[in-house]
């Protein structure tokens, strides 16, 4: 029988941060609906709140789409990491936050993501046999993480929240979590010159 076999979560957001703690029962509720193949991705964003120090160096996408056997998408796409400007504004932080960022897609590479879904769509709708996946790479800013740990700081925390649809607006979606978890990293790990023997 011909399938289509999927190995990306519903959506991009939950690929990232599915490990670091549990997303909000609201959150989930409202997305439960959701078919990842039919939303915008130029309206996508996720918005993190990070303990200060904590900086993003990249955050990068890859896609693949297999058909009958044949690679027919692999891509790696960079995420724009926004630190300032209308898109931190629309996040509309809570005012405690002093550290936030917005992860989008670049809108060059819009048209990769469309064509991804769409071919996915059109084999499940026509019982073709294919897979898709989606993986992310995330790597912390090392020299910043070097100055954090230095000053002592090691409590290294996240919090998220999540656009899908301009008009619903953000929704949360994970609480205050360890950062740690985003880079499958022990947090004692993440400074471990201050671990080593004086």
């Amino acid at each position: 029988m011909n399938t289509v076999k999927t190995t990306s979560a519903v959506l991009l957001c939950l690929t990232i941060l599915s490990a670091c703690a549990q997303v909000k029962l609201r959150t989930a509720w409202a997305l439960k609906d959701l078919d990842y193949l039919v939303v915008d991705p130029g309206q996508f964003r996720l918005a993190l709140s990070m303990t200060d120090g904590a900086l993003l160096d990249k955050v990068s996408m890859s896609m693949r789409f297999t058909r009958n056997g044949i690679i027919e998408i692999d891509h790696d796409i960079s995420l724009d990491i926004v630190t300032s400007g209308e898109e931190i504004s629309r996040a509309n932080f809570p005012p405690n936050v002093s550290n936030g960022i917005v992860l989008r897609l670049p809108s060059s590479r819009l048209y990769d993501v469309v064509t991804y879904q769409r071919k996915l769509q059109f084999a499940r709708e026509h019982g073709q046999s294919a897979s898709a996946s989606m993986g992310i790479d995330t790597r912390l800013n090392q020299a910043a993480l070097t100055q954090a740990c230095a000053d002592g700081n090691r409590a290294f925390r996240v919090q998220a929240w999540v656009l899908v649809d301009n008009l619903q607006g953000y929704l949360p979606l994970i609480g205050d979590s360890d950062i740690a978890r985003l880079i499958n990293a022990q947090t004692e790990g993440i400074c471990p010159h201050l671990d080593e023997p004086g």
